[in-house]
């Protein structure tokens, strides 16, 4: 049977019913299993939208990301809301100057040329010349 036609008798892509499949039965055997209590806010969780897979370390920041990722026993269940709003954002480390008033950054002779540096990573920059539709003159742009 064709992904088409699958799609067509399911009312949404084969995919994604089977994820809300697999989902579902996640649902169910975690409720069976006793561990439906929310690891962030301790509350039952009562519906499949509201289940979250919970990583109880932070993987990203572990020596070895792939074994605590992979590893059941760091693994919880959480409100999905509960999880995203303890997630741990990425945040770029700044340097140590920064925009100290000025609208455009620290204008020191660090962060000149930091910026500098950053700016020769970005290649040449070269003008492009189009010709303007109204009067026909060639304009940088």
């Amino acid at each position: 049977m064709s992904s088409k036609v699958k799609d067509a008798l399911l009312g949404e892509p084969h995919g994604t019913a089977g994820a809300k499949l697999r989902k579902a039965l996640l649902f169910k055997y975690v409720q069976l299993a006793g561990h439906d209590q929310c690891h962030r806010c301790g509350k039952k969780i009562e519906h499949v939208d509201h289940l979250s897979i919970e990583h109880t370390e932070a993987w990203q920041k572990a020596a070895d990301p792939r074994g605590v990722f992979f590893d059941l026993d760091k693994i919880a269940f959480s409100h999905l809301s509960c999880n995203i709003a303890a997630c741990e954002r990425y945040t770029p480390p700044r340097q140590a100057h920064g925009y100290g008033g000025y609208t455009r950054g620290c204008k020191c002779d660090v962060c000149r040329a930091w910026k500098a540096g950053k700016n020769a990573q970005r290649g040449p920059r070269g003008r492009i010349d189009r010709l303007d539709s109204l009067d026909g003159r060639a304009h940088a742009s």
